[in-house]
């Protein structure tokens, strides 16, 4: 299965999560397939064809699904951060902030980045 088709089946019943109709080109990470929009923030999350991009602390943030090791929750099930553990053993953090009712975004973005990673391994 690709990545777009993941993106519709985990990401896009998210309410936060926008599809992109007009597939443009990113040019670091090839087309955008959608953004999510992780306020109160208004930090957004770029999921593109061959990665992900998002802004911390006014430093865009560019990563390859290639380049990523493995991923994890950052502490317990209340945390907001995914921890993306990098070929080049590099930890990064990304914010995922959104909730539906008592249910929260960051484990549909984990379930998301787990399988993008175990097809192209």
């Amino acid at each position: 299965m690709n990545i777009e088709t993941r993106v519709k089946r985990i990401l896009v019943p998210m309410v936060r999560f926008k599809i992109v109709k007009e597939k443009k080109n990113n040019t670091r990470l090839g087309k955008i397939f959608g953004i999510y929009d992780n306020s109160p923030e208004n930090d957004s999350i770029t999921i593109c064809e061959n990665g992900i991009s998002w802004t911390t602390n006014h430093n865009n943030i560019y990563v390859l699904f290639n380049d990523i090791k493995k991923t994890s929750i950052e502490g317990d099930k209340s945390s907001e951060n995914i921890l993306i553990y990098l070929k080049n053993n590099q930890i990064i953090k990304l914010p995922v902030r959104g909730k539906n009712g008592r249910f929260s975004d960051i484990f549909e973005f984990l379930r998301f980045l787990d399988r993008v990673l175990s097809e192209l391994k």
